[in-house]
């Protein structure tokens, strides 16, 4: 009954003011927690999976992200137990910590106006018990909206790198040398060791792996969305220490070294620490030979988007290979032949009926160095479309840029009339 009560006391509340600002959430009974770390006292970004409070089934916050949270005090009563699922990934020991703290606290009802009614302010916070690494109340007094009340630190995870991706681009200045990072759809990470799926169905620029503390390897399979099949074994050292007194004895790993099939791959730094900093790094070296064509159609005195129904796309020096296939779309990434001069496209599409269309275009080659790692590739030149060559409706074609970059740009548009 108590439950019913407290939440319709809420409702009431609620509906009741909404018309008067000056009593719009009187109730002064909001909480602030503040996620720390131990060891420097920063702010920690955590992933909250369900929070809920004793004597309701409410949910107050699910998958979400943060470093601070605002929950509300049972006024009705004189202690609230939060319950959290909090998601933290440890080697091996699932994906989720389950915690829960018990707040003592009073409270009192207080006229406010004949508009308004009641008001319950709460005061007195005190921590009952908790099962956190460490938790400190700082403020005793509850508000409206919500202020740093209670802080919770947590020891350091000691055995998490970070792994990121990275993508180098055709540079001849060399600004860019490490490329930028380069977000990549994955569709699992596998914990091999353990027979463990780690991530899926995701697009990240970065991970965070675990290494076994039971262990001197650990191993990981990513499969990635494009077809790409990678292997990755890393090697340590680890050393037992105690790092805060609060903590337990716990391993700090160094000496990191990795066996790896993918094609450039770096150790940047063999030491872990936390917050992870980037400890493995991975490249891949630039296209250089794609070029981008749009779509237009001419309507009235303007051009606007022409969508292309692609039933499949081929270029000559792919045999039966498709580029494109069952597609909608505006625009299309091509590639050229790096051991030609020409590469020609066959499209199979549909409007109102069927019709196979090609496009020819024709360009110079030469070769240069962006990478070291990548060696030397070709890059492409004075491109051109070959018009004896190509059918496309009675359309105009216009090379909008000759040279190829990566990333690809718009090289050539062609207006449908």
């Amino acid at each position: 009954m108590k439950r019913v009560v407290w939440f319709a006391l809420f409702l009431v509340i609620g509906v009741s003011c909404l018309d008067q600002p000056d009593c719009f959430r009187q109730d002064l009974n909001l909480i602030g927690i503040s996620f720390r770390k131990m060891y420097d006292g920063n702010a920690d970004t955590v992933a909250l999976l369900n929070v809920s409070a004793s004597a309701t089934d409410s949910i107050f916050y699910e998958k979400v992200y943060g470093t601070t949270f605002s929950l509300p005090l049972n006024y009705l009563s004189t202690t609230t137990t939060f319950a959290i699922e909090q998601l933290v990934r440890d080697y091996l020991d699932g994906i989720a910590q389950y915690d829960t703290m018990v707040l003592k606290h009073s409270s009192k009802a207080q006229f406010v106006s004949e508009d308004c009614g009641e008001r319950f302010v709460v005061s007195n916070l005190e921590l009952l018990r908790s099962t956190y690494d460490s938790i400190q109340v700082v403020s005793s007094s509850p508000g409206n909206p919500a202020h740093i009340n209670i802080k919770i630190y947590r020891c350091p995870r000691t055995n998490i790198l970070r792994m990121s991706f990275r993508q180098l681009y055709m540079d001849k200045t060399d600004t860019l040398s490490k490329g930028k990072l380069d977000s990549r759809p994955i569709t699992t990470i596998v914990n091999t060791d353990a027979a463990v799926t780690w991530l899926q169905d995701t697009t990240m620029s970065a991970v965070l792996l675990p290494l076994n503390p039971n262990a001197t390897s650990t191993a990981y399979k990513f499969n990635f969305d494009n077809g790409d099949e990678n292997t990755l074994t890393l090697n340590y050292d680890t050393e037992p220490v105690q790092i805060i007194s609060k903590c337990p004895v716990q391993n700090v790993y160094h000496n990191l070294k990795a066996v790896s099939n993918f094609k450039i791959l770096t150790v940047s730094k063999d030491s872990l620490q936390d917050p992870p900093a980037t400890n493995i790094e991975t490249f891949r070296c630039p296209t250089t030979n794609q070029i981008k064509v749009n779509f237009k159609q001419i309507k009235g005195s303007s051009k606007i988007t022409d969508t292309l129904h692609i039933v499949t796309l081929k270029a000559d020096y792919l045999g039966d290979s498709l580029i494109y296939s069952a597609t909608d779309t505006s625009a299309v990434a091509l590639p050229l032949n790096p051991d030609a001069t020409t590469t020609k496209y066959t499209f199979e599409v549909t409007g109102e009926t069927t019709s196979t269309l090609t496009l020819q275009s024709t360009y110079k080659t030469t070769t240069y160095q962006f990478h070291k790692v990548c060696g030397v590739q070709t890059i492409f030149s004075d491109l051109a479309i070959d018009a004896t060559n190509t059918s496309f409706y009675s359309a105009n074609m216009l090379t909008l840029l000759t040279d190829v970059r990566y990333p690809s740009v718009i090289n050539i548009e062609i207006t449908r009339k």
